[in-house]
Order: structure tokens, then C-alpha cells, then sequence
């Protein structure tokens, strides 16, 4: 199952899933360009335990005349959830 959570509501979350007796794993970082590496070390990552938590960043690209977030969220679930 893949959430996005809002940071607030992480202590919540993570009360839960410790009254389920799930092991936890978090792992973080800038997935700025998603690539092969940020693929195996997140699945590798979520191997370790029942729930991955991920802290990510989303980094915005300013060019002339065009602001673009990279927003990787999206893919990130995908990686994990896959």
C-alpha cells in the first residue's frame, strides 16, 4: 500500500504500525533525478522491514522564463510499491 504523508502526521502513522508490530525502516534523501541507483538502494531499503518511510525533497529547477518541480513523488511510490 502506498500513502503519501504529510510530516506532521508521521508520529501517528508510526504509533500505528508499532501497535501492529511492524518493523519500520526510513530511509531519506534528494531523488532529484530519479535513476538506477535511487531504484535498488529504495528496494533494497524496503527489503529490511514491513514499511518503508521515505523522507523526500522535491527540488525545483528555475530556468528563463519556466519553473518546473520535479515532482518525483509519483515515481518514488512506484519504485517502492513495485
Amino acid at each position: 500500500m502506498n500513502h503519501i504523508v504529510k510530516r506532521a502526521n508521521v508520529p501517528v502513522l508510526v504509533k500505528r504500525l508499532r501497535q501492529q508490530r511492524k518493523k519500520i525502516v526510513f530511509t531519506n534523501g534528494v531523488f532529484d533525478i530519479l535513476h538506477r541507483g535511487h531504484v535498488d538502494y529504495l528496494r533494497k531499503a524496503r527489503s529490511f522491514g514491513d514499511v518503508l518511510i521515505v523522507g523526500m525533497r522535491v527540488v525545483i529547477v528555475l530556468e528563463i522564463g519556466d519553473l518546473r518541480a520535479l515532482a518525483l513523488t509519483n515515481r518514488v511510490l512506484g519504485v517502492v510499491g513495485a
